[in-house]
């Protein structure tokens, strides 16, 4: 079984609008071999150069961010 971070989301968390399809995701990467770790809900900040003088830091968040020792790095957005 995969190590996933969290392991242990309320069942509310999951009733959500879209959280269905989340779930399911959720369950099938927990199933995968003990060698992959996995994070869900990812968040992070994306630099973009708007004009040559002008940055611009926009939030993101990614579904399930995946590691493995062997086959790298998989992100998911459900």
């Amino acid at each position: 079984m995969a190590e996933i971070f969290p392991n242990n989301l309320p069942k509310e968390y999951w009733h959500g609008p879209g959280k269905s399809a989340e779930k399911k995701v959720y369950d099938k990467l927990k199933s995968m071999s003990n060698e992959w770790k996995i994070v869900h809900g990812c968040n992070f900040y994306e630099r973009r150069e708007i004009f040559s003088t002008f940055l611009e830091i926009s939030p993101g968040e990614a579904d399930f961010i995946a590691t493995h020792p062997k086959y790298g790095l998989i992100i998911v957005e459900v």
